[in-house]
């Protein structure tokens, strides 16, 4: 509900959806100043300008080798990675699956890195298995006393 001033803002000051505090600002797909600039700059030579980078690579130029790469194929993120964890339904399995991830760690098997994404899954799945737990203790309560 907006205020009586039709701000677009609600009662407690926040914009509503599809309120904006600048109405009159950028319009949308309008090309960012800087790029533009290059545009401009770089003309129709943008071609000419990649085949250079290309041969100065293909020369032994390590930083142009690695902007090619870069361009043609980005660095991973991630990748998938496959480890045996016990069903983790509750309290014995998250520990089980942790003392697996710390296991897997320590043998080479997966990075630290992979084993934190790994403990932050566990994690979750710890919430989730709490949230069940604590509606069916509710419900049971519930059905002792109506």
């Amino acid at each position: 509900m907006t205020d009586p001033a039709n701000t677009g803002r609600d009662q407690a000051g926040r914009f509503v959806p599809g309120a904006s505090g600048n109405p009159r600002g950028k319009p949308q797909g309008t090309r960012n100043r800087a790029i533009a600039a290059l545009e401009t700059l770089m003309g129709n030579s943008a071609e000419d300008v990649a085949m250079a980078v290309i041969k100065a690579a293909e020369n032994g130029d390590t930083s142009a080798a690695r902007l090619v790469l870069e361009r043609v194929m980005p660095a991973r993120k991630d990748s998938p990675i496959t480890i045996d964890l016990p069903a983790v339904d509750g309290a014995v399995g998250l520990v089980e699956a942790g003392q697996a991830i710390i296991a897997a760690v320590a043998s080479g098997e997966i990075t630290p890195a992979e084993a934190d994404a790994l403990m932050s899954l566990i994690e979750r799945q710890r919430r989730i298995v709490e949230t069940a737990d604590l509606d069916a203790r509710l419900a049971a309560l519930e059905g002792e006393h109506p």
